[in-house]
């Protein structure tokens, strides 16, 4: 009896067996079998054990003794089960293939409670061999649903675990398992495996267990990666010892579940307190199901680990203040950052694919698809400025670009973009633009309109000096000097105005140019210069460049005349050129007077000087001048000194200039 209620109780495919059976078996265990008499719940088991190919002889002959009555006689009920219930029929002509006398006694039974022989009984009964196929065929069947409910399984479901504990109880249904355990390897360490389900007994007892790689009876499974598949546990010594750790587990089969990489993702424990339960049928069913269940536990592995990128990098994405987004290969965005739902105040489905595009300004969206095209057709970088409206229609500009990912061979696999608001940056030139272009425009009328008027003052002036010269005294003559000294600073700072003027207005034109005659020219420019201070000038090699003639020996000029006017006596200046990072980098180093570093700024600007004119003449212009040809050829200019040592004016001018 004991026997019986722990088979009802561990045998999940007796489910259908109502629970008071079970008590009712359980209240009568220390009775006589002769003293039971509710043979309706035997009548029962005796059909769900038929039901569900519950094939121990004994068990069945027993419950059928004790529900036939004396005159021999089955109850109605079995009788209407045999009667429509195929299953039961095949189920029951199996098991007693080789006692005919079982079976006439129930053709008997049926046909006299019906007057009639169930034609599908004799049908059974004439063809054993008839039978026993069919009956292996429900079994297929059964196999069958088994590995379709699998395969749907492994097709939708994405959580590890569920996935797991989904077929660990469709392996064990399908073979009939008592207990079944799934081991999972976490990590690439061989000793972190982690205990996802188990049924037959409580989780909790198995975890105080030590870890079952360090078991004989697990070794294979984890190390060799081999099925095993035991009769019976407790014949064999060497996994003798292990049977506490599955109770009364006698039959007992293992599967290793492996990836594609050859790598243990896991195990299929599964076990039965009778021998010989698992066949070579099982193993090879549920083998076939652990190769299934590896790829879909990588497929969901690796479900897990992108959609955890994608959190991490969403949540990444909405900490910046750009707007983010992505596309796939052909263009279709389909994903924001909430910048973009915050400034726009469109949704998702309004955003995703080219919706997007309904928030550039008339104007620019041309140009802008023109160029999202093109680079999604060459795989190129993409970047684009434009007005973009925000959610209360006003438009700003932004600077957009993106990044094709790309895998090993080359093909695009993901756009990353972001969008940036330059609205600020743009007002901001914009205004600098207009005032600077005011500015040119005041040098070049100054510089044109200035001049006629300084040569009739300076003209009337030399004709008062010249007629009245011996009617002025000294202080009168002074006074003169004093004029013509302030028309000639003016017509100095009238020429500087208008070079100025001309560096700007005139488009540079790029050319290779030889800086060893630009050297040339600009020394010999300044040749009465250099010989009133006996000024000595050295250069190394000077390169090839492409620039413009004019404004590059404009530059040579101003800062060579610069280094020669801020120098005491004897002026030395040497010429260094060396080529760095796509750059030709030049420094002029003179032995000057030097300058603080506080006007290292200040000295390029419009009419700055640092110096009275009466010591160091002219018009601050020279400096100003020279940032803007190198402004204009995409370098830069800067000067490092200290007062007392002497300059050093570097500038850098790009090796390739469009």
């Amino acid at each position: 009896m004991d026997e019986l209620v722990n088979n009802i109780e561990k045998n999940e495919e007796l489910n259908n067996f109502s629970s008071f059976l079970k008590i009712k078996l359980l209240e009568i265990e220390n009775k006589s079998v002769f003293e039971f008499e509710d043979k309706l719940e035997l009548e029962r088991l005796f059909l769900s054990y038929l039901k569900n190919y519950f094939f121990d002889i004994d068990k069945i002959e027993y419950i059928l003794s004790k529900i036939i009555d004396k005159p021999n006689i089955l109850s109605e009920n079995i009788l209407k089960q045999f009667t429509y219930d195929k299953k039961i029929i095949f189920s029951f002509v199996f098991i007693y293939t080789i006692n005919l006398d079982l079976i006439e006694f129930l053709i008997e039974q049926i046909d006299i409670y019906y007057h009639k022989i169930n034609h599908i009984l004799i049908q059974l009964f004439v063809n054993k061999e008839n039978n026993i196929f069919e009956f292996q065929l429900i079994e297929e069947n059964k196999v069958n649903e088994t590995l379709y409910r699998v395969g749907k399984l492994i097709s939708n479901e994405l959580d590890i675990g569920k996935l797991i504990k989904s077929i660990t109880h469709e392996c064990q249904v399908l073979i009939d398992a008592e207990y079944s355990v799934f081991l999972y390897n976490v990590s690439e360490n061989e000793n972190d495996y982690v205990l996802y389900t188990a049924t037959g007994f409580p989780i909790k007892t198995f975890e105080d267990f030590k870890m079952p790689k360090d078991t004989k009876i697990f070794d294979l499974t984890f190390k060799s990666k081999n099925i095993v598949r035991i009769s019976d546990v407790n014949d064999n010594i060497d996994y003798i010892n292990t049977e506490n750790l599955f109770f009364s587990i006698k039959s007992y089969l293992a599967i290793p579940v492996i990836s594609i990489s050859g790598n243990i993702i896991g195990g299929l424990f599964f076990g039965h307190s009778q021998v010989n339960v698992f066949t070579k049928r099982d193993e090879q069913v549920i083998s076939g199901i652990a190769s299934q269940m590896s790829v879909a536990i990588d497929n969901a592995s690796m479900y897990q680990k992108t959609s955890e990128a994608v959190s991490q990098f969403r949540l990444l994405t909405n900490t910046v203040p750009e707007i983010i987004w992505t596309a796939d290969p052909d263009g279709y965005r389909d994903y924001f950052n909430n910048n973009w739902y915050k400034y726009t105040g469109l949704i998702h489905q309004h955003s995703e694919g080219w919706k997007w595009k309904s928030v550039i300004h008339p104007d620019d969206k041309k140009i802008v698809l023109e160029k999202w095209n093109q680079s999604i057709g060459n795989g190129e970088v993409y970047e684009s400025s434009y007005r973009q409206k925000d959610s209360e229609q006003t438009y700003h500009w932004f600077l957009e670009r993106a990044m094709p990912l790309k895998d090993d061979n080359g093909k695009i696999i993901k756009w990353f973009g972001s969008l940036t608001n330059i609205d600020d940056q743009i007002k901001n030139q914009e205004y600098l633009e207009k005032s600077n272009h005011e500015l040119q425009q005041f040098a070049f009328i100054s510089s044109h309109d200035l001049q006629e008027p300084l040569r009739i003052v300076n003209s009337y002036i030399q004709l008062l000096s010249k007629k009245y010269v011996d009617q002025l005294d000294s202080e009168a003559h002074e006074f003169i000097n004093f004029a013509i000294d302030g028309i000639n600073r003016m017509q100095s700072l009238v020429n500087d105005l208008q070079e100025y003027s001309n560096i700007v207005q005139r488009k540079v034109k790029f050319k290779p140019v030889d800086l060893e005659k630009v050297l040339e020219n600009a020394l010999y420019s300044l040749e009465s210069q250099i010989t009133d201070k006996n000024a000595k000038i050295s250069h190394n090699k000077l390169p090839i460049i492409n620039a413009d003639e004019k404004q590059i020996t404009a530059l040579f000029q101003n800062i060579i005349s610069n280094s020669i006017k801020y120098c005491k006596s004897q002026p030395t200046i040497n010429i260094n050129v060396q080529l760095k990072y796509g750059e030709w980098v030049f420094s002029f180093k003179d032995n000057g007077i030097g300058i603080e570093p506080e006007y290292f700024e200040k000295i390029f600007l419009f009419f700055q000087r640092l110096h009275n004119r009466s010591i160091y003449q002219g018009t601050g212009m020279g400096l100003a001048i020279c940032k803007k040809i190198v402004e204009n050829h995409k370098g830069e200019i800067w000067v490092s000194s200290g007062y007392g040592i002497g300059s050093v004016f570097h500038f850098t001018i790009p090796i390739v200039n469009i």
